[in-house]
């Protein structure tokens, strides 16, 4: 039986870098039996932005309320019944980290339309070890949402809600139809991994786009500052991340490494996920970090670079409003 394959994050494990390979072989996959529909900003996918994958009208249709710019977000179902009955019989991929299938008609709608076409739902979800995971959604925060907070205040109400979603995934599609795998074990050969193991496809890409890199310590500090004299506004903050990525595009290393305190903290508020979600897990279990640090180094701002932020915070202020 053919496959509706719901690819749903977790954020911040690679669903940029394979969104983008998904939009650029589409051809490809449609060759292997696996039909990426064209959905949400595709275009500008293909081209290597970020987008959040062909499944933004899916999540839009199960929660009306998340804010992307969908004029009818009631028609995706009858547009996913469409695709199902005209795909001849090949899998169906939808990839999206906004896709949280809670509990209700709409989840179970999804559910329906593909048994109705003869789909078997099957849903992918990658989590992280804790510690990287915190860390780079503290990153993302940074880069797009104006955080002024620092690390060691952000991790003390952090939750990737990894057990909540697998739950509710689980509920709607049942556990044998939802597959966990931990993206830190999968890092290094994502795309290898996801076309050729999880999708059955015979050629994997031979590029591997830098999409949605992570901050060195030094530029998040820097980030940071700047996003405290924009009183924590997104547009700008986005926009001088945008523009720190463009000057230096390399891949950076996770920027912070986990004091044991934070570890101990992590430990005792995600014991219980971790055990739950080790239990599904297909491969290397999940751990708080790898390595912990007695204490992390402090990224200190010079005078000189202190002054030149404020002096871009405020050109950037006038013209981002």
């Amino acid at each position: 039986m053919p496959e509706l394959i719901l690819h749903a994050g977790a954020g911040k494990t690679g669903t940029s870098l394979l969104q983008v390979l998904f939009a650029r072989h589409a051809e490809q996959l449609e060759r292997d039996k696996v039909i990426y529909p064209r959905g949400f900003l595709s275009d500008e996918a293909a081209a290597g932005y970020i987008t959040s994958g062909n499944g933004v009208a899916m999540a839009n249709y199960i929660r009306p309320h998340l804010p992307h710019d969908i004029g009818d977000k009631e028609a995706f179902i009858g547009d996913l019944g469409r695709e199902l009955s005209g795909a001849r019989g090949k899998h169906v991929l939808y990839s999206s980290e906004f896709l949280v299938f809670e509990p209700g008609e709409r989840s179970n709608a999804i559910a329906t339309v593909a048994a109705r076409n003869g789909y078997t739902p099957r849903v992918i979800y990658f989590v992280r070890d804790f510690g990287p995971a915190a860390f780079s959604t503290y990153s993302q925060l940074v880069k797009r949402h104006g955080e002024t907070r620092s690390f060691s205040e952000f991790i003390n109400d952090w939750n990737p809600h990894y057990r909540e979603r697998i739950e509710q995934a689980c509920a709607v599609f049942g556990p044998e139809r939802v597959e966990v795998y931990n993206y830190d074990e999968k890092r290094d050969e994502l795309a290898a991994f996801f076309f050729r193991t999880l999708l059955r496809c015979q050629v994997v890409p031979p590029e591997n786009p830098i999409v949605n890199r992570s901050l060195s310590a030094k530029e998040t500090e820097l980030l940071r500052y700047m996003n405290a004299a924009l009183a924590s506004n997104a547009a700008q903050a986005t926009f001088l991340s945008d523009a720190l990525m463009e000057i230096a595009t390399e891949t950076v290393p996770e920027p912070l490494l986990l004091t044991q305190s934070e570890a101990d903290l992590l430990e005792s508020s995600f014991q219980s996920d971790l055990a739950y979600i080790n239990g599904l897990i297909r491969g290397r279990p999940c751990v708080i970090a790898q390595a912990v640090g007695d204490q992390r180094q402090q990224i200190e701002l010079t005078e000189f670079e202190r002054a030149t932020a404020a002096i871009l915070a405020k050109i950037v202020s006038v013209i981002v409003r």
